[in-house]
């Protein structure tokens, strides 16, 4: 499971040629160093060699399969770095954080008193030089968001972004 299609009836080359048409790929970051153990972390972990070997994997895929013209993250560092990989591989040269693309926020799987924050994209861009550093998130995570707010949050980035 590299990516999954939504809003089009057609893959690949046949989905450019439908006028109008747009593919949306979702993908999920490739394995992380350590599995998150909910309320205790690690909250932003590096790839896996794995998972490196998957985001590569991913980006033949949508080079093969897509026409890929924007890709954007979360700004935790598995996805950035996934992203990344994707970014360079398929000769796309520009991420962005969407900062809206996180996880839940909520006490239960981040754990603590105050919420993991991502690095700002100021110090990302150090170290992932792909990322556009004029890009604005349109969505931002709440800080111990309901699951009501979450979906709100997730949907609308979505749709915003499509």
């Amino acid at each position: 499971e590299k990516a999954s299609t939504t809003m089009a009836p057609t893959e690949g080359a046949e989905a450019a040629e439908v006028e109008g048409q747009q593919s949306v790929y979702i993908a999920r970051y490739g394995l992380p160093e350590a599995a998150l153990v909910e309320g205790i972390g690690p909250f932003d972990m590096e790839l896996a060699s794995e998972g490196l070997v998957a985001a590569s994997e991913l980006a033949r895929f949508l080079k093969e399969n897509g026409s890929i013209k924007h890709i954007f993250t979360s700004p935790f560092k598995r996805a950035l770095h996934t992203a990344a990989i994707v970014s360079r591989e398929i000769e796309l040269p520009k991420v962005n954080i969407e900062e809206g693309l996180t996880e839940w926020q909520c006490p239960e799987l981040i754990g603590g008193d105050s919420p993991y924050q991502p690095p700002s994209v100021v110090h990302l861009i150090e170290r992932f030089p792909e990322l556009n550093g004029k890009y604005e998130s349109i969505t931002k995570p709440v800080p111990f968001e309901t699951e009501q707010e979450m979906a709100g949050r997730v949907g609308g980035g979505g749709r915003i972004l499509a």
